[in-house]
């Protein structure tokens, strides 16, 4: 692949497409010889805590260390899909346009599916997830560390006891409390959800009616929670896979996309940006009595959008769609989602779910090759930490300040095999 020139621009990133050829086929080993490591049962941090690696199932430790990486189900190396594994413990509108644009297909990958359930045949639903990685960094201010990772990241598997329905989320925090508010989101979001999950195989209209309810009611908890959300507020994506469905509810400008394999690597966004800029979503703003513009210094527009109050310099979010943020909300920011849908297919190969620290610089035709080319080369494991280098990488040409940048990527594979007939 020839070395890209980086555009400030994210609507003319463009990256060659990857042609793979049969000897660059990488085989999976089996996924019934998985054992924990030992590093993992017994929840240990590795290395020092100033710029090292830290391994720990309880993602709480994303708001203290400065980065954080680890598989959740080891690629290649998969642990039992069981919803009492301690590492699926909670961690941390209208339809978006779809675009699908092109940009190695691997041996079919295959979940573990010997467990015992009590699941009956009629109520079992097909697994399409094998694994699922992160990586969250904390970000730089004038080239040092930020006190808090404001970023949060959400896991959950088996909702209501079925195995093949999980729920993804990522959770990106601004203002002084946003690091209190994503983690409350990452708390909470997934106790409302399951509280509201009622049926074991949902349609995308049930899926979009529960996420749309959930959000509404965690919406309401944060505004009348200890935490301080006048000007702090986060952004919510979120990915419910059930079988080969899959919803996406998204409120700001964290970003999901699906990496598909069709000779070349394709992608599609699950969700678009919720930025000032947008046509409908600035009418919205105007008509509340909102102003859009840039932040002014000394008479010049400086950087993107922002929504502020008509006679005030407050509270300048970049967003328009939020949880918390309770001056912005009189003023037409929303909390409302917006929902896509998706069938997975044979060819879809993994989803990447990740906070705008990611996508201020790599498009996402530019992120799915990245990913694509590094799994297809073996190397799974090292798809979440390759693009996060890329991204650390491009912010440091613009300057030295980095955000706070955290992943999450979905693998997955297409199997008619449902749970329930494995008994």
């Amino acid at each position: 692949m020839s070395k890209i020139s980086k555009p400030k621009s994210k609507s003319s990133l463009r990256m060659e497409a990857y042609t793979p050829t049969p000897s660059n086929i990488h085989k999976v080993r089996s996924l019934q010889n998985f054992s924990t490591p030992t590093a993992q049962k017994k929840n240990v941090q590795i290395g020092d805590f100033r710029n090292k690696t830290y391994l720990s199932y309880q993602p709480d430790s994303l708001i203290h260390t400065p980065e954080l990486g680890q598989s959740i189900f080891k690629p290649r190396k998969l642990p039992k899909l069981s919803i009492n594994n301690p590492v699926f413990k909670n961690q941390p509108a209208n339809s978006a346009p779809e675009k699908e644009k092109t940009s190695q297909s691997s041996s079919r990958l295959k979940p573990y599916l010997r467990q015992k359930t009590n699941i009956s045949v009629n109520s079992a639903i097909k697994n399409h997830v094998i694994s699922c990685t992160y990586k969250s960094r904390t970000g730089e201010s004038l080239g040092k560390p930020k006190v808090f990772n404001q970023d949060s990241f959400i896991v959950k598997s088996g909702l209501k006891g079925v195995k093949g329905q999980y729920l993804f989320g990522i959770c990106d925090g601004h203002g002084p409390a946003g690091h209190e508010v994503s983690r409350f989101i990452k708390e909470k979001f997934p106790i409302i959800f399951d509280g509201k999950f009622t049926v074991k195989n949902p349609d995308h209209g049930q899926i979009k009616e529960i996420l749309g309810s959930s959000i509404r009611e965690l919406a309401k908890n944060i505004d009348n929670s200890k935490i301080d959300v006048e000007s702090s507020g986060s952004t919510l994506n979120s990915v419910f896979i059930s079988g080969d469905k899959v919803v996406c509810g998204n409120i700001g400008d964290s970003r999901a996309v699906i990496g598909t394999f069709k000779e070349r690597w394709l992608w599609k966004e699950l969700s678009r940006d919720h930025k000032p800029s947008e046509e409908d979503e600035k009418e919205r703003i105007i008509s509340a009595n909102g102003r859009v513009e840039p932040r002014n210094i000394q008479g010049h527009d400086v950087g993107p959008e922002r929504v502020w109050l008509e006679n005030l310099g407050m509270p300048g979010l970049a967003v328009s769609r939020s949880i918390g943020d309770r001056i912005a909300h009189r003023i037409g920011v929303s909390s409302v989602p917006e929902f896509t849908d998706h069938w997975i297919v044979p060819e879809d190969k993994f989803i990447i779910i990740a906070s705008d620290g990611i996508w201020e610089f790599i498009s996402s035709e530019e992120a799915v090759n990245i990913v694509g080319n590094t799994w297809y080369a073996g190397k799974s494991d090292k798809c979440c930490e390759v693009l996060v280098n890329e991204a650390v990488d491009r912010w440091s040409e613009h300057g030295n300040n980095v955000d706070d940048i955290t992943i999450l990527i979905i693998f997955l594979s297409f199997s008619n095999k449902r749970w329930g007939d494995h008994n």
